[in-house]
């Protein structure tokens, strides 16, 4: 499978998906909810890899995040 293949929908990728969800309902997430971001980039995930309507990419999410602050 192509862990960087976008939706038709929003034009995400499977790890911009996951880091969202992450941030916006798991904002204290450990575990099993992280550890789908970390298998994923360890599948090959391309953290820069932006959205294909205003570029938002998991970086971007990962930045806004409380932990970074």
């Amino acid at each position: 499978a192509n862990v960087n293949a976008r939706d038709r929908r929003l034009g995400w990728t499977p790890l911009l998906h996951a880091t969202s969800i992450l941030q916006y309902f798991y904002p204290e997430a450990e575990g099993p909810r992280a550890e789908v971001v970390q298998l994923l980039l360890e599948a090959g995930a391309d953290p820069a890899l932006g959205d294909e309507h205003i570029g938002i990419t998991p970086l971007h999410l990962a930045f806004r995040s409380p932990k970074c602050t």
